[in-house]
Protein backbone atom coordinates (compact mmCIF):
# COMPACT_ATOMS: atom_id res chain seq x y z
CA UNK A 1 0.00 0.00 0.00
CA UNK A 2 1.37 3.38 -0.97
CA UNK A 3 -0.13 5.24 2.01
CA UNK A 4 0.30 4.08 5.59
CA UNK A 5 -3.09 5.45 6.68
CA UNK A 6 -6.16 5.20 4.47
CA UNK A 7 -9.81 6.06 5.12
CA UNK A 8 -12.80 4.07 3.94
CA UNK A 9 -15.74 6.17 2.74
CA UNK A 10 -19.00 4.29 2.26
CA UNK A 11 -22.71 4.98 2.28
CA UNK A 12 -23.40 1.24 2.22
CA UNK A 13 -26.59 0.44 0.34
CA UNK A 14 -28.08 3.90 0.94
CA UNK A 15 -28.83 5.94 -2.16
CA UNK A 16 -29.41 9.69 -2.19
CA UNK A 17 -30.75 12.30 -4.56
CA UNK A 18 -27.38 13.85 -5.44
CA UNK A 19 -24.55 11.30 -5.36
CA UNK A 20 -22.28 13.36 -7.66
CA UNK A 21 -22.55 16.43 -5.45
CA UNK A 22 -22.00 14.48 -2.24
CA UNK A 23 -19.03 12.63 -3.74
CA UNK A 24 -17.47 15.91 -4.89
CA UNK A 25 -17.91 17.51 -1.46
CA UNK A 26 -16.26 14.56 0.27
CA UNK A 27 -13.41 14.36 -2.25
CA UNK A 28 -12.68 18.09 -2.07
CA UNK A 29 -12.39 17.96 1.73
CA UNK A 30 -10.21 14.85 1.67
CA UNK A 31 -7.99 16.32 -1.04
CA UNK A 32 -7.64 19.63 0.80
CA UNK A 33 -6.16 17.74 3.75
CA UNK A 34 -4.28 15.15 1.67
CA UNK A 35 -6.24 12.22 3.11
CA UNK A 36 -6.14 9.06 0.97
CA UNK A 37 -9.34 7.04 0.81
CA UNK A 38 -11.03 3.98 -0.58
CA UNK A 39 -14.44 5.11 -1.83
CA UNK A 40 -17.20 2.48 -1.92
CA UNK A 41 -19.72 3.18 -4.71
CA UNK A 42 -21.71 -0.06 -4.34
CA UNK A 43 -25.06 1.33 -3.19
CA UNK A 44 -25.16 4.40 -5.40
CA UNK A 45 -24.82 6.96 -2.61
CA UNK A 46 -21.37 7.83 -3.92
CA UNK A 47 -20.10 7.69 -7.50
CA UNK A 48 -16.77 7.59 -9.30
CA UNK A 49 -16.32 11.00 -10.96
CA UNK A 50 -14.78 11.40 -14.41
CA UNK A 51 -11.80 13.23 -12.95
CA UNK A 52 -10.24 12.75 -9.53
CA UNK A 53 -6.82 12.43 -7.91
CA UNK A 54 -5.81 8.76 -8.37
CA UNK A 55 -2.87 9.31 -6.02
CA UNK A 56 -5.34 9.80 -3.16
CA UNK A 57 -8.52 7.98 -4.14
CA UNK A 58 -9.40 4.43 -5.11
CA UNK A 59 -12.99 3.69 -6.15
CA UNK A 60 -14.48 0.26 -5.61
CA UNK A 61 -17.98 -1.15 -6.07
CA UNK A 62 -17.58 -4.03 -3.67
CA UNK A 63 -15.66 -3.82 -0.42
CA UNK A 64 -15.41 -7.04 1.56
CA UNK A 65 -15.51 -5.29 4.93
CA UNK A 66 -13.74 -8.13 6.73
CA UNK A 67 -10.72 -7.53 4.50
CA UNK A 68 -10.77 -3.76 3.97
CA UNK A 69 -11.31 -2.88 7.64
CA UNK A 70 -7.98 -4.50 8.45
CA UNK A 71 -6.31 -2.06 6.04
CA UNK A 72 -7.92 1.28 6.98
CA UNK A 73 -7.66 3.39 10.12
CA UNK A 74 -11.03 5.16 10.06
CA UNK A 75 -14.40 4.95 8.29
CA UNK A 76 -16.67 7.75 7.09
CA UNK A 77 -20.12 6.26 6.62
CA UNK A 78 -23.91 6.65 6.67
CA UNK A 79 -24.59 5.15 10.09
CA UNK A 80 -26.52 2.10 8.90
CA UNK A 81 -26.86 -0.72 11.39
CA UNK A 82 -24.84 -3.26 9.38
CA UNK A 83 -21.98 -0.89 8.63
CA UNK A 84 -21.90 0.45 12.19
CA UNK A 85 -21.86 -3.10 13.60
CA UNK A 86 -18.94 -4.28 11.48
CA UNK A 87 -16.94 -1.09 12.14
CA UNK A 88 -17.36 -1.61 15.89
CA UNK A 89 -16.47 -5.29 15.53
CA UNK A 90 -13.15 -4.23 13.95
CA UNK A 91 -12.64 -1.42 16.51
CA UNK A 92 -12.34 1.34 13.94
CA UNK A 93 -13.11 4.98 14.68
CA UNK A 94 -15.81 6.39 12.47
CA UNK A 95 -17.60 9.55 11.42
CA UNK A 96 -21.26 9.31 10.49
CA UNK A 97 -22.61 11.58 7.75
CA UNK A 98 -26.41 11.64 7.56
CA UNK A 99 -27.38 12.00 3.92
CA UNK A 100 -31.01 10.97 3.46
CA UNK A 101 -34.28 12.19 4.97
CA UNK A 102 -34.76 9.94 8.01
CA UNK A 103 -31.17 10.25 9.17
CA UNK A 104 -31.55 13.92 10.09
CA UNK A 105 -34.29 13.25 12.66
Amino acid sequence: MKHSKVLLVTFGSMINDSPELKTNIILSILEEYGLPAIINTAGGGLVKPETYNPELFFFNKLNPYGWVLLKVYCVIHHGGSGTTHIILKYSKPSLIIPHIIDQYA
